[in-house]
């Protein structure tokens, strides 16, 4: 069976993925994943043990779907211990399901962030108050500012960005970038807590190993999109908020929650609903005005396939295609 494999650059996502596309796309596939067809596989890591390698390494490799026509790899290395997005690579295999072959091969650092951030303004729209109109950033990296971006892409109004960084230099120029590609308002704070406490919507993109705010200075009604690194939340939030999971098995292995867990300061059952099941209408999201809710997102295989797809039709759309020819009855030998 001959076929040819698209290899779609960062620059093509860039050129080709636009925000509202990628919020689109996520809320279309967490829809899905309420009946099954978008599915998630297990996932697994690398460390080798390698005692004259120069930089320790490490990858991380996730299998999902799409019924019935799509699934995929993703594969991410890193150089452990960086959090610098130049340090690490992802790529993103999509398959077609019948006949098996790689469909498309993406580098998929952007995609990854904007998937990201997308998913979690998805979650905002379904979870916070209708009239909530102050947002709350904590972090300054590409996970708050592909964060930032979703969220106003979904035309809800808003007053003010509250920001605070642990750098003032980096919080100063990620308002700087927000106030002019954007045209909001845009404060930074001394610390987490003030963020916190004027937050409506919160959103956490931080690379913290430890609890990034107190979840005790969260007004009533606050919706909270956790984004970031698996430690950045503070355990007893899970007893104070609606916890809603990008997937329940997902935020038990590898969420905010698993920390919780670990801490044995939570335990699965604090999970009331996947993203999916609110979406679809199968679970309520936000049940009254005063109560506080929580996204809990770590990433799924899935969220990348369904841009991967609408990548590779938009390559071939416009005729930009790379490609890389494959033939699966040549002969081994």
């Amino acid at each position: 069976m001959m076929g040819a494999t698209l290899v779609i650059p960062m620059q093509q996502v860039k050129d080709l993925l636009s925000v509202e596309e990628c919020v689109r796309l996520q809320e279309e596939v967490f829809g899905l994943s309420a009946s099954g067809r978008a599915w998630e596989g297990a996932s697994a890591w690398a460390r080798p043990e390698v005692a004259a390698m120069a930089h320790p390494r490490s990858a991380k490799m996730m299998l999902g779907g799409i019924e019935p026509d799509w699934w995929g790899i993703k594969m991410i290395a890193f150089s452990d211990g960086d959090v610098d997005a130049k340090r690490r690579m992802a790529i993103v295999t999509l398959f077609e399901a019948e006949s098996l072959l790689p469909a498309a091969i993406i580098e998929a650092n952007y995609l990854g962030y904007m998937r990201t951030g997308a998913a979690g303004a998805v979650a905002t729209r379904h979870l916070a108050r209708p009239d909530a109109r102050v947002i709350g950033v904590l972090g300054s990296g590409a996970v708050s500012r592909f964060s930032v971006d979703a969220h106003l892409a979904l035309g809800r109004d808003v007053d003010k960005i509250c920001l605070f960084s642990p750098s003032a230099e980096r919080a100063a120029r990620f308002a700087a970038d927000i106030r002019q590609r954007h045209g909001v308002d845009v404060e930074t704070f001394g610390t987490a807590d003030d963020v916190a406490r004027r937050a409506e919507i919160l959103i956490t993109g931080t690379g913290a190993g430890t609890p990034a705010f107190d979840p005790t200075v969260l007004a009533p009604g606050t919706h909270v999109s956790a984004m970031g690194h698996q430690g950045e939340l503070d355990p007893r939030i899970f007893s104070m908020a609606r916890t809603i999971a990008d997937e329940k098995a997902n935020a038990v292995a590898h969420g905010k929650l698993s920390t919780a867990i670990a801490a044995g300061a939570a335990d699965a059952e604090v999970v009331a609903a996947s993203l999916g099941d609110v979406i679809a209408g199968a679970r309520p999201g936000r049940r009254s005005e005063s109560e506080i809710t929580l996204f809990d997102s770590s990433g799924l295989t899935f969220q990348d396939i369904a841009v991967g797809v609408y990548l590779r039709e938009r390559v071939l759309e416009r005729e930009l295609q790379q490609m890389v020819e494959i033939d699966t009855d040549k002969a081994m030998w």
